[in-house]
């Protein structure tokens, strides 16, 4: 029942880190004064650079979290609880 639980709550957490990791680094693209305009180009170089890369590290840890999740998931019902 505790690893269910505790899964539960990582692939939440996980979930909530992406989306945040996404939203925050659309915001800051919004905010780029970019002749022509902000396109993928701009996201791509904010998700991955802006503020030493701490969007795409928000995001690295939701895809970690996730992941533990699914393991954490695995081994549970592997080892039948």
């Amino acid at each position: 029942m505790k690893g269910k639980i505790v899964a539960n709550i990582l692939i939440t957490f996980g979930i909530i880190l992406m989306c945040v990791a996404v939203a925050l680094s659309v915001i800051a693209t919004n905010k780029q004064d970019i002749i022509g305009g902000a396109d993928f180009h701009t996201f791509a170089f904010v998700f991955f650079r802006e503020s030493s890369g701490i969007y795409f590290l928000l995001a690295v840890f939701g895809v970690v979290s996730i992941a533990a999740s699914v393991i954490i998931r695995l081994l549970n019902r592997k080892n039948g609880m």
